[in-house]
């Protein structure tokens, strides 16, 4: 008999939610069109014939997930212990495979939806330009919102410099894909305004705006990814035989030096000023505050040299477990929060 068997469990809810993220209804997409000439409907074109590729490659993913699931219920139904381990490491390695071409999926995606943006950004700045009333006015709010979107998205991204896990790639690139989604859903909403589309596609596009920000799918839209996902993706079983071990998986513990907070969003450019070292400013919206950071570390030890070394007044370390900000406290025990390397 084998001994005890221990099962891991890495629960992933935002990537859960990251796959009801909605797209753009195809009604939007026409009505744009109709209004622009044949060589910036070709160009659009083209972007959308990118996206559809990526979409096509998630589909594909997607059965790699349905096998994953399949073999884990044989996994639990499966008394030999060498049987077990032999489906175990072939479930792990298609896991794998799949989440790679998932995150090289939504990265293509997000690159689209960047150039969507430039792409509609342009062609609106005409309409800014006819005239100056409540509509304008209406029409900026919104579009400062899409730029807010894009900018909290393209520092998601910048994430990936830090990050070689394709389980963190995944959620980086998944969370671009929110914002980015909602950036060009504003944008939708100035044209609507502009070309005075009808009630109906006002509020169809309201109610995929809300249904982003609540991460509850309309039952209307497409998803990104079919809920098969939820079965595998969002709960990775990895099990240990005796002494052998198939995968390892620890509490993903990052510390960053916060530098900055504010009610209202801050200067990226300014904040860079700061402090000397050449590094990334991220930020993340909490409670209402825009809290900016810098420094991806590991160790507790590191990020506290980083933030002696950029000298800001008032910085002070944050840590994140699994994605998510925890008190320092809750970590005094974890093996990572040591000032000693």
């Amino acid at each position: 008999m084998y001994k005890a068997i221990v099962f891991i469990l890495m629960l992933l809810t935002d990537l859960a939610y990251s796959q009801d993220v909605v797209t753009s209804s195809n009604g939007s997409n026409y009505l744009i069109k109709q209004q622009l000439n044949e060589t910036d409907v070709k160009k659009l074109e083209s972007l959308e014939d990118l996206e559809k590729e990526a979409m096509d490659l998630i589909s594909v993913v997607d059965k790699s997930y349905e096998e994953v699931s399949k073999l884990k219920e044989e996994i639990d139904s499966q008394k030999d212990k060498k049987s077990r381990e032999k489906l175990l490491k072939k479930s792990v390695k298609i896991e794998k495979k799949a989440v790679r071409k998932h995150v090289e999926a939504l990265k293509t995606i997000s690159e689209v939806y960047v150039n969507k943006y430039d792409f509609y950004k342009k062609d609106l700045s005409k309409f800014f330009n006819l005239d100056s009333n409540e509509r304008t006015i209406e029409a900026k709010v919104l579009e400062k919102k899409a730029h807010n979107c894009f900018e909290i998205a393209d520092l998601n991204v910048q994430k990936v410099y830090y990050t070689v896990n394709p389980n963190e790639l995944f959620t980086i690139f998944t969370d671009a894909y929110k914002q980015e989604q909602l950036g060009l859903l504003y944008q939708e909403k100035i044209y609507a305004l502009f070309l005075n589309w009808d009630i109906s596609t006002d509020e169809s596009i309201d109610k995929r705006i809300e249904a982003i920000i609540s991460n509850k799918p309309d039952e209307q839209n497409q998803t990104i990814g079919s809920n098969n996902i939820k079965d595998s993706i969002n709960l990775t079983t990895v099990v240990v035989y005796d002494t052998i071990k198939v995968e390892q998986i620890i509490d993903n513990i990052v510390y960053k030096v916060q530098i900055a907070a504010s009610t209202t969003p801050l200067n990226i450019d300014k904040l860079k000023k700061i402090y000397p070292e050449n590094d990334q400013i991220q930020y993340e919206l909490d409670n209402g505050w825009y809290k900016y950071s810098v420094g991806y570390y590991s160790y507790y030890a590191e990020a506290q040299n980083f933030k002696t070394r950029i000298g800001v007044p008032g910085a002070f370390i944050v840590a994140y477990k699994n994605g998510k900000r925890v008190p320092l406290s809750e970590l005094t025990n974890h093996y990572t929060y040591s000032k000693s390397n």
